[in-house]
């Protein structure tokens, strides 16, 4: 594996076949790698997300005072490129905006110049390569977990479809009017005079 380029981690439901395994440039994690199961194949597991975690808890159950992320700058470049690919600007706008967060992520700890410049290179973007949905999967990777993905499949017009593509689970019922949230009925009651306010459709 290359320092800071293949940074992947792959989570397979079975062994991974030998040809396969050579085309895949990341970790692959597989059942067998599972510790203290009998038949770890049978055994349900999902990636852990550690980004929020704050080592200078003394107990599980002990405050933290670790700052919580309301916005990142990286999602103003992330917005200014959705911008410039809806006509804001150029699809190459789009592409330098995307490129400024993959030249930081590229840099890690402990990285030769070299090292850097392989890692710098390989993560680029053009303008041939900016889309929606390669901009929904940049947001997935650069704000993953920090709350913001239902939104940005929702504003974009893309909840269901990604819903139906993505999430087994979910895709038998989606349905076009989950793209707006149920108004809490104590909200609704709130309005006293005049017209009864309307509920969101399909709740």
């Amino acid at each position: 594996l290359v320092n800071g380029v293949d940074t992947a981690i792959w989570m397979t439901d079975g062994i991974v076949p030998p040809a396969r395994r050579s085309t895949f440039k990341g970790v692959i994690f597989e059942p067998e790698h599972l510790t203290g199961r009998t038949n770890p194949y049978t055994a349900s597991y999902f990636p852990s997300v550690r980004k929020f975690d704050d080592s200078t808890r003394g107990e599980q159950n002990d405050y933290s005072d670790r700052p919580y992320i309301l916005f990142r700058f990286s999602d103003v470049y992330l917005v200014a490129a959705e911008a410039a690919l809806k006509g804001g600007a150029t699809l190459q706008d789009a592409a330098n905006m995307i490129n400024v967060l993959r030249s930081r992520a590229a840099n890690k700890a402990g990285q030769t110049p070299a090292q850097y410049a392989l890692a710098l290179a390989a993560q680029q973007v053009t303008a041939a390569n900016v889309t929606l949905d390669f901009i929904l999967d940049e947001r997935s990777r650069e704000l993953f977990a920090e709350d913001t993905r239902w939104w940005d499949l929702s504003r974009t017009g893309k909840l269901v479809e990604r819903v139906k593509l993505y999430n087994p689970e979910g895709a038998a019922g989606v349905q076009p009017f989950n793209v707006r949230r149920p108004i809490p009925q104590s909200q609704i009651d709130l309005v006293t005079e005049g017209p009864k306010y309307p509920q969101n459709e399909g709740y």
